[in-house]
């Protein structure tokens, strides 16, 4: 009786991981997306259309090494196709991490970097 007990619970569990997961996923997903493209619209002063792409990855191996970041997001511009620049949202906050491709004379025309006054 115990063992069918301990069961049903551990598949109860299980169930709701698997139901919920992607619920989770799905909605950080979205914020991480809304939060760069909020930043880059009012904080770099571009608009949604200067930007050919916004994509929102996840790592596990984020969530357990603190040197990782969980979210990544990489965002690619119009005037520079081969460029993809990556940022890191944390509590709403937009911070950008690196970039790399390629650009006509090696000008990354979007870096953030601390050379440029930013």
């Amino acid at each position: 009786m115990a063992l069918k007990r301990i069961l049903k619970v551990i598949t109860a569990i299980v169930l709701i991981i698997v139901i919920t997961a992607p619920i989770y996923f799905h909605h950080e997903k979205k914020e991480k997306y809304e939060d760069t493209l909020d930043y880059l619209m009012n904080n770099r002063e571009y608009y949604e259309s200067e930007m050919q792409s916004i994509t929102v990855t996840h790592t596990l191996s984020g969530i357990w090494l603190p040197h990782k970041n969980e979210w990544t997001v990489q965002v690619v511009f119009n005037n520079e196709p081969k460029a993809k620049y990556f940022y890191n949202v944390t509590d709403g906050k937009v911070i950008q991490t690196s970039w790399t491709g390629s650009t006509e004379n090696n000008i990354y025309m979007h870096s953030e970097s601390v050379e440029c006054g930013d």
